[in-house]
């Protein structure tokens, strides 16, 4: 790549080997890009729009493809975050890298738990007792919708139980007016 050609050579030793090598010096790329990210003026706002790649986006913005580099050595937030998702793929990436769900468990009530129904507070004591952190529980919402989860873990400073649902709709669930151990 071109952009390297004038990059000074080095001798290195990659890992463990005994021998070093000369290889280009990769670490002027700081001082370069601090010097060249301080003036304001070689910078033009764009606004990616959904679906667009970084090598249409280089094709379009200089005549050629080989330049989608150039986006992330100068955007932090690109480097950071990746290229932006198109819409239709945000839903499926967010459901991937967060497969649990989290319930609040507000105020005074009460859980079923074996049979016996125990009162709690959120921050109480028995909640931290009730449901140990890998139980298989089933869960009942005011509209008789059922789901199996497992407790994944718990926040008792605010109350609430992050679950990794197992079995049914959890899309359709409100108002959870019980918890029991499942069975199964």
């Amino acid at each position: 790549m071109a952009y390297f050609k004038n990059f000074p050579i080095i001798k290195y030793k990659f890992g463990n080997n005994e021998e070093s090598v000369f290889f280009k010096d990769a670490s002027i790329y700081v001082d370069l890009i601090d010097q060249v990210s301080d003036n304001v003026s070689v910078y033009t706002n764009f606004n990616i729009i959904d679906g667009e790649r970084p090598d249409t986006l280089s094709y379009k913005l200089y005549g050629t493809s080989d330049y989608y580099w150039t986006f992330f050595l100068l955007n932090e937030k690109l480097r950071e975050s990746g290229w932006p998702l198109p819409f239709n793929k945000v839903y499926d990436f967010v459901e991937n890298a967060y497969p649990d769900y989290a319930i609040q468990l507000d105020g005074a009530g009460s859980l079923n738990a074996g049979g016996i129904v125990k009162n709690y507070l959120a921050s109480d004591t028995v909640l931290a007792q009730t449901f140990p952190v890998g139980d298989n529980v089933v869960l009942n919402d005011i509209s008789a919708n059922t789901a199996n989860a497992k407790i994944v873990s718990k926040n008792l400073d605010i109350g609430q139980m992050i679950l990794r649902f197992v079995s049914g709709d959890v899309t359709v669930m409100t108002n959870i007016n019980e918890i029991t151990y499942n069975d199964g």
